[in-house]
């Protein structure tokens, strides 16, 4: 969890005030957010914005943090709402910028997320936050050769940030540049032998190379290095899924609730149980909005096929391909584990020779299609 620490001149503004209970209540939700109660964090902010004396220096400051509490309990258009009341006070709020571009992004609205990553670039140049969104956001989009200059703009900012050569892998290894992306990730690993994000890259370079046994050594590695890392057990966990490994696998994606740990934890428990496994009773519990919040509802059995099947058609540009290719992947899955086996060998085939390079569902259909009947 991330500490909250309010600087001596936030403190000083705070002191100045006429009325005592906005600074206690400011402080008391500072440590409440630092205890993980954010609802109540939430509360003592919104008592704090109340306060008519409050001065002008510190009310985008009580925005941004009740705007991050919200983020914090998945109130997301109340937290749009503050981060933007924050700017409108103070326009030069770095990280409100930041962190809004991250809620957009979140919510798939690419293009405002843009702008607000231009605009923290901008004022803080020599940061290397925003650049690294903007190629994430880039390869997102299907961009590579536009995130591989935001990552090259990141590194001139600030040379020593490992991650941008991990980035740099992986922007690589989904154009099928494969040795430069193992170049990037063994710089990484050659400066930091215990950085487990560069072994997951090198892994995914040596999986989709066909070095299948380093790949999984490395997945090793690097889960060993950080077994809490969710990123790291769940494409660990897809590699031993690949393999046949559906008991590691479903150790691997086991008490993740984030959406795809849950898609992929119903696969691997369905490999176990055969025809036993219709539905997953722990996706029923999701209750994000955004792809692939189609997909995890149709495990839920909440929502049928063809409506995950029209999210994807409906999509437009790089979008529509990215969404099809992981649409026709388990919604194929879905449908032969329900015994339309000809329909799923369908929607798998479609997948495995039209989804992008790099894609764990491309790969995926390959081993099915290799698997069924």
């Amino acid at each position: 969890m991330r500490v909250i620490i309010v600087s001596a001149m936030v403190a000083g503004l705070l002191a100045a005030q006429a009325h005592a209970s906005a600074y206690s209540d400011f402080n008391k939700a500072i440590s409440a957010r630092n205890d993980g109660n954010s609802d109540e964090s939430v509360r003592l902010l919104s008592l704090v914005l109340s306060e008519p004396g409050l001065s002008d220096g510190l009310r985008p400051t009580a925005f941004l943090m009740r705007a991050e509490a919200y983020v914090d309990l998945k109130k997301l258009d109340l937290a749009l709402a503050d981060f933007s009341g924050s700017l409108r006070l103070n326009p030069d709020n770095y990280i409100a910028f930041v962190e809004r571009g991250d809620l957009y992004f979140r919510r798939e609205e690419l293009d405002l997320a843009r702008e607000d990553y231009i605009a923290a670039c901008k004022l803080r140049p020599e940061q290397w936050r925003p650049y690294a969104n903007l190629g994430q956001l880039s390869v997102r989009q299907g961009k590579l050769d536009d995130a591989l200059k935001y990552y090259d703009m990141g590194l001139e900012a600030m040379p020593d940030v490992l991650d941008f050569h991990v980035l740099r892998s992986q922007a690589y290894r989904l154009q099928g540049q494969y040795e430069k992306a193992s170049d990037e990730a063994e710089l990484a690993i050659g400066r930091n032998r215990r950085y487990a994000e560069a072994y997951l890259a090198r892994a995914q370079v040596e999986d989709d190379s066909g070095s299948t046994e380093a790949a999984m050594a490395d997945f090793d590695r690097a889960h060993d290095m950080d077994s809490s890392d969710l990123k790291i057990s769940l494409y660990r966990g897809i590699a031993q899924w690949m393999r046949g490994r559906y008991v590691d696998a479903a150790e691997s994606f086991r008490g993740g609730t984030e959406a795809y740990m849950l898609i992929w934890r119903f696969l691997a428990n369905a490999k176990l149980a055969g025809s036993g496994a219709k539905s997953s009773e722990d996706a029923k519990k999701f209750s994000e909005t955004v792809w692939p919040a189609p997909i995890v509802q149709m495990i839920a059995g909440t929502v049928q096929p063809g409506a995950v099947l029209a999210v994807a058609t409906n999509s437009v540009g790089y979008d529509r391909i990215a969404k099809t290719c992981e649409a026709d992947f388990y919604v194929g899955e879905w449908q032969v584990l329900h015994g339309q086996t000809a329909a799923g060998k369908a929607l798998m085939d479609h997948a495995a020779n039209e989804c992008p390079l790099g894609f764990a569902e491309r790969s995926g259909a390959r081993v099915e299609m290799g698997r069924l009947p």
